[in-house]
Protein backbone atom coordinates (compact mmCIF):
# COMPACT_ATOMS: atom_id res chain seq x y z
CA UNK A 1 0.00 0.00 0.00
CA UNK A 2 2.94 2.25 0.64
CA UNK A 3 4.54 1.58 -2.85
CA UNK A 4 1.35 2.18 -4.49
CA UNK A 5 0.70 5.34 -2.38
CA UNK A 6 4.16 6.85 -3.26
CA UNK A 7 3.79 5.83 -7.85
CA UNK A 8 0.02 7.52 -7.06
CA UNK A 9 1.59 10.98 -5.49
CA UNK A 10 4.29 11.48 -8.64
CA UNK A 11 1.61 10.49 -11.17
CA UNK A 12 -0.64 13.65 -9.11
CA UNK A 13 2.40 16.00 -9.27
CA UNK A 14 2.91 15.06 -12.97
CA UNK A 15 -0.48 15.82 -13.96
CA UNK A 16 -0.75 18.95 -11.92
CA UNK A 17 2.35 20.06 -13.83
CA UNK A 18 0.97 19.59 -17.05
CA UNK A 19 -2.32 20.91 -16.42
CA UNK A 20 -0.43 24.44 -15.25
CA UNK A 21 1.17 24.47 -18.42
CA UNK A 22 -1.86 23.93 -20.52
CA UNK A 23 -3.93 27.41 -18.69
CA UNK A 24 -0.50 29.06 -19.06
CA UNK A 25 -0.65 28.41 -22.87
CA UNK A 26 -4.25 29.47 -22.55
CA UNK A 27 -4.06 32.48 -21.14
CA UNK A 28 -1.29 33.66 -23.51
CA UNK A 29 -3.19 32.95 -26.85
CA UNK A 30 -6.23 34.97 -25.12
CA UNK A 31 -4.62 37.55 -24.66
CA UNK A 32 -2.81 37.92 -27.93
CA UNK A 33 -6.29 37.49 -29.20
CA UNK A 34 -7.82 39.98 -27.17
CA UNK A 35 -10.72 42.43 -27.75
CA UNK A 36 -9.76 45.27 -29.96
CA UNK A 37 -11.19 47.81 -27.16
CA UNK A 38 -7.93 46.93 -25.52
CA UNK A 39 -5.47 49.38 -25.89
CA UNK A 40 -1.88 48.00 -26.50
CA UNK A 41 1.13 50.38 -25.79
CA UNK A 42 2.43 51.72 -29.10
CA UNK A 43 5.89 52.05 -30.19
CA UNK A 44 7.19 55.58 -29.52
CA UNK A 45 8.35 57.04 -32.57
CA UNK A 46 11.39 59.15 -33.21
CA UNK A 47 10.59 62.74 -33.49
CA UNK A 48 12.08 64.55 -36.36
CA UNK A 49 16.05 66.22 -35.59
CA UNK A 50 15.62 69.54 -34.38
CA UNK A 51 17.17 72.35 -37.03
CA UNK A 52 19.78 74.61 -35.91
CA UNK A 53 19.55 77.62 -35.22
CA UNK A 54 20.12 80.09 -38.21
CA UNK A 55 22.11 83.14 -37.66
CA UNK A 56 20.90 85.55 -40.31
CA UNK A 57 22.80 88.85 -40.08
CA UNK A 58 21.21 92.14 -38.68
CA UNK A 59 20.48 94.42 -41.70
CA UNK A 60 22.87 97.58 -42.43
CA UNK A 61 21.84 100.92 -42.93
CA UNK A 62 23.49 103.45 -44.98
CA UNK A 63 26.16 104.87 -43.01
CA UNK A 64 28.60 102.28 -41.95
CA UNK A 65 31.25 103.19 -40.07
CA UNK A 66 35.06 101.80 -38.85
CA UNK A 67 36.39 103.00 -35.31
CA UNK A 68 40.36 101.93 -34.54
CA UNK A 69 40.30 100.69 -31.11
CA UNK A 70 44.28 100.86 -30.17
CA UNK A 71 43.73 98.95 -27.07
CA UNK A 72 45.65 101.68 -25.24
CA UNK A 73 48.70 100.77 -27.31
CA UNK A 74 49.04 97.16 -27.14
CA UNK A 75 50.61 94.92 -29.67
CA UNK A 76 47.13 94.12 -31.01
CA UNK A 77 44.63 96.70 -32.65
CA UNK A 78 41.08 96.43 -33.63
CA UNK A 79 38.83 98.18 -36.22
CA UNK A 80 34.80 98.01 -35.55
CA UNK A 81 32.46 98.14 -38.13
CA UNK A 82 29.68 100.05 -36.64
CA UNK A 83 26.33 100.73 -38.27
CA UNK A 84 25.73 104.30 -37.27
CA UNK A 85 22.20 104.21 -38.00
CA UNK A 86 21.76 101.07 -35.57
CA UNK A 87 24.50 101.80 -33.38
CA UNK A 88 25.31 98.15 -33.77
CA UNK A 89 28.98 96.41 -33.98
CA UNK A 90 28.85 93.93 -37.27
CA UNK A 91 32.36 92.89 -36.73
CA UNK A 92 35.82 93.26 -35.85
CA UNK A 93 39.06 93.39 -38.02
CA UNK A 94 42.23 92.33 -35.95
CA UNK A 95 44.99 94.24 -36.64
CA UNK A 96 48.45 94.61 -35.55
CA UNK A 97 50.56 97.61 -33.50
CA UNK A 98 49.56 101.08 -34.05
CA UNK A 99 47.88 100.56 -37.81
CA UNK A 100 47.86 103.44 -39.98
CA UNK A 101 45.23 103.52 -42.94
CA UNK A 102 44.55 104.80 -46.44
CA UNK A 103 41.55 104.38 -49.06
CA UNK A 104 42.44 104.13 -52.71
CA UNK A 105 40.72 106.55 -54.63
CA UNK A 106 37.85 104.12 -56.25
CA UNK A 107 37.35 102.97 -52.67
CA UNK A 108 37.65 99.12 -53.42
CA UNK A 109 40.93 98.94 -51.46
CA UNK A 110 42.23 99.75 -47.72
CA UNK A 111 45.55 99.68 -47.23
CA UNK A 112 46.95 98.95 -43.80
CA UNK A 113 50.61 99.98 -42.29
CA UNK A 114 50.72 98.35 -39.17
CA UNK A 115 54.00 96.63 -36.99
CA UNK A 116 54.64 93.01 -35.18
CA UNK A 117 57.21 90.70 -33.64
CA UNK A 118 58.58 87.39 -34.70
CA UNK A 119 58.07 86.74 -31.34
CA UNK A 120 54.84 87.77 -30.40
CA UNK A 121 56.11 90.61 -27.54
CA UNK A 122 59.70 90.53 -28.83
CA UNK A 123 61.81 89.53 -31.33
CA UNK A 124 62.28 91.17 -34.64
CA UNK A 125 60.09 94.50 -35.55
CA UNK A 126 58.55 93.85 -38.68
CA UNK A 127 56.61 97.15 -40.38
CA UNK A 128 54.78 95.63 -42.64
CA UNK A 129 51.58 96.70 -45.75
CA UNK A 130 48.77 95.30 -46.26
CA UNK A 131 45.67 95.32 -48.59
CA UNK A 132 42.35 94.34 -47.77
CA UNK A 133 38.87 94.33 -50.15
CA UNK A 134 36.61 96.87 -48.81
CA UNK A 135 33.52 95.27 -48.98
CA UNK A 136 34.70 91.82 -47.84
CA UNK A 137 37.80 92.87 -45.90
CA UNK A 138 39.73 89.92 -47.00
CA UNK A 139 43.06 90.06 -47.38
CA UNK A 140 44.30 90.80 -51.16
CA UNK A 141 47.96 91.21 -50.30
CA UNK A 142 49.70 90.46 -46.52
CA UNK A 143 53.06 91.45 -44.84
CA UNK A 144 54.74 93.66 -47.43
CA UNK A 145 58.10 94.94 -45.86
CA UNK A 146 57.88 98.51 -45.14
CA UNK A 147 61.13 98.85 -42.53
CA UNK A 148 61.21 102.40 -40.23
CA UNK A 149 58.00 103.39 -40.77
CA UNK A 150 57.18 106.66 -38.30
CA UNK A 151 55.38 105.72 -36.04
CA UNK A 152 52.87 107.56 -33.68
CA UNK A 153 52.50 107.33 -29.57
CA UNK A 154 49.14 105.06 -28.34
CA UNK A 155 46.74 107.69 -30.32
CA UNK A 156 46.89 107.78 -33.97
CA UNK A 157 47.60 110.86 -36.57
CA UNK A 158 45.27 110.33 -39.15
CA UNK A 159 46.55 110.87 -42.44
CA UNK A 160 49.69 112.96 -41.80
CA UNK A 161 51.85 109.82 -42.11
CA UNK A 162 50.63 107.60 -44.39
CA UNK A 163 48.61 108.57 -47.44
CA UNK A 164 47.66 107.89 -51.21
CA UNK A 165 47.80 109.80 -54.05
CA UNK A 166 44.41 110.92 -55.43
CA UNK A 167 44.97 108.66 -59.18
CA UNK A 168 45.88 106.05 -57.09
CA UNK A 169 49.54 105.65 -58.64
CA UNK A 170 51.20 106.09 -55.48
CA UNK A 171 51.64 105.09 -51.49
CA UNK A 172 53.66 107.89 -49.32
CA UNK A 173 55.35 106.53 -46.13
CA UNK A 174 56.70 109.07 -43.82
CA UNK A 175 60.08 107.00 -42.33
CA UNK A 176 62.01 107.50 -40.02
CA UNK A 177 65.75 108.47 -40.98
CA UNK A 178 68.67 106.23 -41.27
CA UNK A 179 71.52 107.83 -39.20
CA UNK A 180 69.71 109.67 -37.55
CA UNK A 181 66.14 109.08 -36.60
CA UNK A 182 65.23 112.97 -36.89
CA UNK A 183 65.83 113.42 -40.35
CA UNK A 184 62.81 111.83 -41.78
CA UNK A 185 62.22 110.32 -45.01
CA UNK A 186 59.54 110.06 -47.46
CA UNK A 187 59.34 107.10 -49.15
CA UNK A 188 57.51 106.38 -52.34
CA UNK A 189 55.74 103.10 -53.53
CA UNK A 190 54.15 102.05 -56.82
CA UNK A 191 50.34 101.33 -55.50
CA UNK A 192 50.26 98.29 -57.80
CA UNK A 193 53.29 96.70 -57.75
CA UNK A 194 54.12 98.17 -54.00
CA UNK A 195 57.60 98.54 -55.18
CA UNK A 196 59.61 101.58 -53.63
CA UNK A 197 59.95 104.28 -56.70
CA UNK A 198 61.35 107.17 -54.98
CA UNK A 199 62.63 108.12 -51.21
CA UNK A 200 64.48 111.40 -50.20
CA UNK A 201 64.37 113.72 -46.67
CA UNK A 202 61.19 114.88 -45.93
CA UNK A 203 60.15 118.19 -46.79
CA UNK A 204 60.02 120.91 -44.19
CA UNK A 205 56.57 122.01 -43.89
CA UNK A 206 55.53 124.21 -41.63
CA UNK A 207 52.30 121.75 -40.40
CA UNK A 208 54.77 118.79 -41.13
CA UNK A 209 52.45 117.66 -43.80
CA UNK A 210 52.68 116.94 -47.07
CA UNK A 211 49.48 116.72 -49.40
CA UNK A 212 49.13 114.14 -52.24
CA UNK A 213 47.97 116.54 -55.12
CA UNK A 214 47.18 115.81 -59.14
CA UNK A 215 49.52 114.96 -61.94
CA UNK A 216 52.32 113.00 -59.26
CA UNK A 217 52.67 116.55 -57.55
CA UNK A 218 52.59 117.53 -53.49
CA UNK A 219 51.64 120.62 -51.27
CA UNK A 220 53.35 122.07 -48.85
CA UNK A 221 53.04 124.91 -46.81
CA UNK A 222 56.83 126.52 -46.67
CA UNK A 223 57.84 129.51 -44.87
CA UNK A 224 55.98 132.44 -46.43
CA UNK A 225 54.26 130.26 -49.04
CA UNK A 226 52.78 127.30 -50.72
CA UNK A 227 55.14 124.83 -52.78
CA UNK A 228 54.04 122.16 -55.51
CA UNK A 229 56.77 119.48 -55.08
CA UNK A 230 57.61 116.78 -57.45
CA UNK A 231 56.21 113.60 -56.09
CA UNK A 232 58.97 111.40 -57.23
CA UNK A 233 61.99 113.66 -56.16
CA UNK A 234 60.53 116.19 -53.32
CA UNK A 235 61.73 119.33 -55.42
CA UNK A 236 59.88 122.60 -55.38
CA UNK A 237 58.73 123.08 -59.10
CA UNK A 238 56.63 126.09 -58.05
CA UNK A 239 56.20 128.45 -55.47
CA UNK A 240 52.88 130.63 -54.21
CA UNK A 241 53.97 133.59 -51.78
CA UNK A 242 51.42 133.84 -49.32
CA UNK A 243 50.99 136.42 -45.92
CA UNK A 244 53.83 135.64 -43.66
CA UNK A 245 52.51 136.33 -40.54
CA UNK A 246 50.20 133.46 -40.33
CA UNK A 247 51.72 131.42 -37.42
CA UNK A 248 50.35 128.02 -39.27
CA UNK A 249 48.09 125.82 -37.16
CA UNK A 250 47.32 123.26 -39.94
CA UNK A 251 46.47 122.88 -43.53
CA UNK A 252 43.99 121.45 -45.56
CA UNK A 253 43.62 120.22 -49.32
CA UNK A 254 39.29 120.10 -50.33
CA UNK A 255 38.14 117.01 -51.25
CA UNK A 256 37.35 117.75 -54.71
CA UNK A 257 41.52 118.88 -54.72
CA UNK A 258 40.06 122.45 -56.20
CA UNK A 259 41.50 124.19 -53.14
CA UNK A 260 44.16 124.31 -50.55
CA UNK A 261 43.92 125.67 -47.13
CA UNK A 262 46.05 127.43 -44.48
CA UNK A 263 44.72 127.80 -41.47
CA UNK A 264 46.47 130.40 -38.68
CA UNK A 265 46.50 129.75 -34.96
CA UNK A 266 44.48 133.08 -34.50
CA UNK A 267 41.38 131.85 -36.84
CA UNK A 268 42.97 133.15 -40.00
CA UNK A 269 42.27 131.43 -43.42
CA UNK A 270 44.19 131.59 -46.48
CA UNK A 271 42.61 130.08 -49.72
CA UNK A 272 44.49 128.62 -52.44
CA UNK A 273 42.29 128.27 -55.54
CA UNK A 274 43.77 125.09 -57.37
CA UNK A 275 40.38 124.52 -59.78
CA UNK A 276 43.09 125.44 -62.80
CA UNK A 277 45.14 122.45 -62.10
CA UNK A 278 48.41 125.44 -61.15
CA UNK A 279 47.74 127.28 -57.55
CA UNK A 280 46.51 130.76 -58.43
CA UNK A 281 44.47 133.38 -56.58
CA UNK A 282 44.59 133.41 -52.70
CA UNK A 283 42.21 134.85 -50.77
CA UNK A 284 41.91 135.67 -46.82
CA UNK A 285 39.68 135.46 -44.02
CA UNK A 286 39.20 135.19 -40.29
CA UNK A 287 37.43 132.68 -38.30
CA UNK A 288 35.43 133.72 -35.33
CA UNK A 289 37.05 131.80 -32.25
CA UNK A 290 35.76 132.65 -28.94
CA UNK A 291 37.88 133.59 -25.95
CA UNK A 292 39.33 130.81 -24.56
CA UNK A 293 39.68 128.42 -27.32
CA UNK A 294 42.24 127.81 -30.08
CA UNK A 295 41.70 125.24 -33.52
CA UNK A 296 41.99 122.04 -32.36
CA UNK A 297 44.37 119.12 -33.80
CA UNK A 298 44.14 118.28 -37.89
CA UNK A 299 42.16 115.10 -36.87
CA UNK A 300 39.48 117.48 -35.08
CA UNK A 301 39.34 119.73 -39.03
CA UNK A 302 37.16 117.69 -41.28
CA UNK A 303 35.21 118.70 -44.81
CA UNK A 304 31.73 117.45 -45.69
CA UNK A 305 32.86 114.78 -48.72
CA UNK A 306 31.12 117.31 -50.97
CA UNK A 307 34.07 120.38 -49.78
CA UNK A 308 30.80 122.50 -48.92
CA UNK A 309 31.53 122.58 -45.13
CA UNK A 310 34.45 122.32 -42.70
CA UNK A 311 33.64 121.19 -38.88
CA UNK A 312 36.28 122.76 -36.83
CA UNK A 313 36.81 121.14 -33.02
CA UNK A 314 37.51 123.95 -31.01
CA UNK A 315 40.00 123.07 -28.03
CA UNK A 316 39.32 125.02 -24.09
CA UNK A 317 42.89 126.57 -23.41
CA UNK A 318 41.55 126.67 -19.66
CA UNK A 319 39.59 124.78 -17.56
CA UNK A 320 39.70 120.85 -16.86
CA UNK A 321 40.20 120.17 -20.89
CA UNK A 322 42.66 122.61 -21.04
CA UNK A 323 45.29 120.17 -22.64
CA UNK A 324 43.62 117.21 -22.82
CA UNK A 325 42.96 117.21 -26.93
CA UNK A 326 39.46 117.17 -26.55
CA UNK A 327 37.02 119.77 -27.82
CA UNK A 328 33.77 120.36 -26.60
CA UNK A 329 32.88 122.82 -28.92
CA UNK A 330 32.16 122.04 -32.19
CA UNK A 331 32.17 125.36 -35.35
CA UNK A 332 30.64 124.41 -38.23
CA UNK A 333 30.96 127.03 -41.38
CA UNK A 334 29.94 127.38 -44.86
CA UNK A 335 33.63 127.04 -47.32
CA UNK A 336 31.66 129.31 -50.08
CA UNK A 337 30.88 132.39 -47.55
CA UNK A 338 32.50 131.75 -44.45
CA UNK A 339 29.89 132.50 -42.62
CA UNK A 340 29.07 130.45 -39.80
CA UNK A 341 26.12 128.15 -40.09
CA UNK A 342 25.94 125.94 -36.99
CA UNK A 343 27.43 125.48 -33.82
CA UNK A 344 27.44 121.56 -31.71
CA UNK A 345 28.55 121.67 -28.17
CA UNK A 346 29.34 117.92 -27.31
CA UNK A 347 28.11 116.49 -24.23
CA UNK A 348 31.15 113.82 -24.53
CA UNK A 349 33.90 116.08 -25.81
CA UNK A 350 35.86 114.84 -28.49
CA UNK A 351 39.05 113.77 -29.79
CA UNK A 352 38.64 112.31 -33.32
CA UNK A 353 35.70 113.66 -35.62
CA UNK A 354 34.50 112.51 -39.19
CA UNK A 355 31.44 113.09 -41.77
CA UNK A 356 29.25 110.38 -43.64
CA UNK A 357 29.61 110.64 -47.33
CA UNK A 358 25.86 111.88 -47.51
CA UNK A 359 26.97 114.75 -45.16
CA UNK A 360 24.04 113.96 -42.80
CA UNK A 361 25.99 112.53 -39.99
CA UNK A 362 28.88 113.89 -38.02
CA UNK A 363 30.71 111.16 -35.69
CA UNK A 364 32.63 111.88 -32.74
CA UNK A 365 34.47 109.47 -30.32
CA UNK A 366 36.44 109.85 -26.93
CA UNK A 367 38.93 106.88 -26.05
CA UNK A 368 38.26 108.06 -22.11
CA UNK A 369 34.13 107.81 -22.33
CA UNK A 370 34.70 104.68 -24.76
CA UNK A 371 31.78 106.36 -26.74
CA UNK A 372 30.81 106.65 -30.45
CA UNK A 373 28.24 109.84 -31.10
CA UNK A 374 26.20 110.42 -33.69
CA UNK A 375 25.33 113.76 -34.56
CA UNK A 376 22.23 115.07 -37.33
CA UNK A 377 23.86 117.93 -39.07
CA UNK A 378 20.67 119.51 -40.14
CA UNK A 379 19.97 120.34 -36.36
CA UNK A 380 23.39 120.06 -35.56
CA UNK A 381 21.85 117.81 -32.42
CA UNK A 382 23.17 114.26 -31.08
CA UNK A 383 21.03 111.65 -32.74
CA UNK A 384 22.49 108.08 -31.33
CA UNK A 385 25.68 107.30 -29.64
CA UNK A 386 27.42 103.86 -29.16
CA UNK A 387 28.05 103.08 -25.46
CA UNK A 388 31.14 100.83 -23.67
CA UNK A 389 33.05 100.98 -27.23
CA UNK A 390 36.16 98.73 -27.04
CA UNK A 391 38.98 99.84 -24.56
CA UNK A 392 40.29 103.19 -26.12
CA UNK A 393 38.28 104.14 -29.70
CA UNK A 394 40.23 106.34 -31.75
CA UNK A 395 40.21 107.31 -35.45
CA UNK A 396 37.07 107.17 -37.37
CA UNK A 397 37.20 105.89 -41.22
CA UNK A 398 34.05 106.48 -43.61
CA UNK A 399 34.61 104.49 -46.56
CA UNK A 400 34.24 105.95 -50.14
CA UNK A 401 31.70 105.54 -52.18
Amino acid sequence: MQQLSTRARRVLILSCAALVFVVAAYAATTISASSPNQTATPTPTPLPPIAAPTALPAPRGKHTVYVLDVLNGRLISELDEIDADTQLRHATLTLRYTPEFAYSADGTRLYVLDTYYTKATRGEHKDVLSVFDTQSLNILKDDIPVPNRLQYKVFPVGNLWFFASPDDQYLFVVKYGETDVHELRLTVLDANTFQQVAEYLMPACEDHRVWAWTEGRLLCASPGGLEVLDALNGKAIQHLALPSAISVQATLLSPRLDKWYLLGQGGQVVIVDLSTGTPGRAQTTSLPIPSGYALGFPEQLVFSKDGTRLYIGLVPTTGELQGSGLTDLIYVFDTQSWSKVGEINPQDPAMYLAVSNDGTQLYTTNPESRRLTIYDTSTFQQSGVLHDLGVSPSQILVPPQ
